[in-house]
């Protein structure tokens, strides 16, 4: 059953890193060689965390904090991908456009890294609690 959590919870996390790489790398021909060698590292690592847990929800647990952890560090990921696009920018213009979409696609991001870091946050949270009986 570690397994299965493992790869379940590892496609989460593994999407997520294989994002993470994408962007910052760049889009393109060239970010999807090492995208895809970036997923297959994370789904191991995911399957790896997950056979070395305690119990099952442990698995989990660790799985979301990482998926958490990933999310948060969306933003940055798109400010390098920003820094990118902006320095091979020729002229002013180019410029000035290159630094305002960036930064809107660094506030997008910000705002889905923040929100889905927080649900997979409660997540991780939840599921480690032991309930107490009221009876």
């Amino acid at each position: 059953m570690k397994i299965f959590s493992g790869l379940l919870g590892g496609l989460i996390v593994s999407i997520l890193f294989m994002i993470l790489v994408g962007i910052s790398i760049g889009a393109g021909e060239e970010a999807s060689g090492p995208s895809s060698i970036a997923f297959f590292i994370a789904m191991a690592y995911s399957v790896f965390i997950a056979v070395r847990a305690e119990s099952v929800a442990h698995a989990w647990k660790r799985l979301m904090i990482h998926a958490s952890i990933f999310s948060f560090l969306l933003p940055i990921s798109s400010m390098i991908f920003t820094a990118q696009v902006t320095t091979q920018a020729g002229g002013g213009a180019e410029v000035a456009g290159a630094v305002i979409g960036g930064g809107i696609v660094t506030m997008i991001s910000g705002f889905l890294g923040f929100f889905l870091g927080i649900v997979f946050l409660i997540i991780s949270f939840a599921i480690g609690k032991k309930t107490r009986s009221t009876i």
